[in-house]
């Protein structure tokens, strides 16, 4: 994309770039870095084929990922606002401010199996299908101590005591990520939305595959772990405010070029309903903390040739 947009790139960069790209792949290709069998860092393998009416749901996930990421917007911009007052930084260090967020989270994410592990961990087991085949990963143990997998590889039904454990760890990671944000730590964006959206996505996909096993709303299987990288995705993309690219890291992430569809349109639907309640989140701190929007040129638009 840099070699058919970019005027001005080098190509002596360009090429420098890809021969990066092409060494760190070939190393990661003749090692197991990432803890998965393939290149990517959420590598999933799926056969099921989608029926025509789980695009509903998809859409319907779209919509959920875009009222969270408004509501997670919202509530991030207003504890920082609270965070710029006088008395607040007169009453908190950033070190204090860190270790009280610090403490928070391990408290908070202790009590519960599916926050007590890293989150690439949980969120990777959350993506991938429960496999039958002999021969048990980190991954398919992790499964069956989360109890989405049966000890045998089967999916377990969505029990009351499961979805409230997938809903509780969504809240909470929620809750941590809106106080963590902005703070003076390196925290991350991605990898929590995901979490979020991957759990939501679980609680759809466990109980329709519960529901579709009793009542056979579908003719073929339901794979819940489908729906929560849709899940992942939807929350990201109504937390950034993503498209194109999102859809594209999403590819990366899991190497699920079937479900692309799934992607473009929940990104799409988080996007449109989000953007009705508020502006993303990267726009919204530029603007908090008065920072220039680096905007077009007037004469290379196309309303003003």
């Amino acid at each position: 994309s840099l070699e058919e947009v970019s005027s001005h790139f080098s190509s002596r960069t360009l090429l420098f770039a890809f021969l990066a790209s092409v060494v760190a792949t070939l190393l990661l290709s003749m090692s197991t870095f990432t803890g998965t069998e393939g290149l990517t860092l959420f590598s999933v393998s799926y056969t099921v084929d989608l029926h025509p009416s789980e695009y509903v749901l998809f859409a319907l996930l779209g919509v959920t990922g875009g009222l969270v990421g408004a509501a997670f917007n919202s509530l991030n911009i207003r504890w920082n606002m609270f965070r710029k007052r006088p008395a607040f930084k007169r009453r908190f260090t950033p070190v204090q401010e860190v270790a009280v967020v610090a403490v928070l989270t391990l408290v908070t994410s202790w009590p519960l199996q599916f926050t007590r592990p890293l989150m690439p961990e949980t969120i990777h087991a959350m993506f991938d299908t429960c496999n039958p085949e002999q021969g048990e990963t980190r991954r398919s143990h992790l499964q069956v101590q989360l109890g989405l997998c049966t000890a045998g590889g089967q999916h377990t039904d969505a029990s009351m005591r499961l979805l409230t454990a997938l809903g509780a760890a969504a809240f909470i990671r929620f809750c941590q990520t809106v106080v963590t944000i902005g703070t003076v730590c390196p925290a991350g964006l991605f990898v929590p939305s995901l979490f979020v959206g991957a759990c939501l996505g679980r609680c759809v996909g466990g109980a329709l595959k519960t529901l579709n096993a009793g009542h056979r709303f579908f003719s073929q299987d339901v794979d819940p772990g489908v729906y929560s990288m849709v899940g992942a995705a939807a929350v990201l993309g109504g937390v950034s405010r993503m498209t194109i690219s999102l859809v594209v890291i999403m590819l990366e992430l899991t190497g699920g070029l079937d479900y692309v569809v799934p992607f473009m349109l929940a990104c799409l639907l988080a996007k449109v309903v989000g953007d009705t309640l508020n502006e993303g989140i990267y726009d919204l701190h530029i603007v908090m903390k008065g920072y220039p929007f680096l905007h077009e040129e007037l004469d290379v638009t196309f309303t003003e040739r």
